[in-house]
C-alpha cells in the first residue's frame, strides 16, 4: 500500500478484520523477585502467575543488549517459583 499510513516498529496494523485467538493467562508479564543467576533452572517472580508447565516464556534483559534476552520453557510452577527446562545464560 503505497498511501498507507507510517505505522512504526511493534504495531499490529490491521486494515479489515482482526481476530486473535489464545488462553487468557491473566497476568502476561511480571518481575523477578530475586536476580536470575547464570546456570540456574529456576527463577521467583514477584507475582503468582496461572502460566502452564511447556509455556514458552523471555525472560528480558534490564539493560539495552538484545542478546541477553532469553528464551526458556516452563518445567513447572510453585508459586512464585518457576522451574526452567533449561539453565539460565
Amino acid at each position: 500500500m503505497s498511501d498507507a499510513p507510517a505505522i512504526g516498529a511493534k504495531s499490529i496494523a490491521v486494515f479489515g478484520d482482526l481476530s486473535m485467538h489464545g488462553a487468557d493467562v491473566q497476568k502476561g508479564w511480571t518481575k523477578l523477585a530475586t536476580t536470575a543467576e547464570a546456570g540456574s533452572r529456576e527463577i521467583e517472580l514477584t507475582d503468582e502467575v496461572s502460566w502452564e508447565t511447556g509455556s514458552s516464556i523471555v525472560i528480558s534483559a534490564t539493560s539495552y543488549e538484545p542478546n541477553e534476552t532469553e528464551f526458556n520453557v516452563i518445567k513447572s510452577v510453585n508459586g512464585k517459583k518457576l522451574e526452567l527446562e533449561n539453565p539460565l545464560r
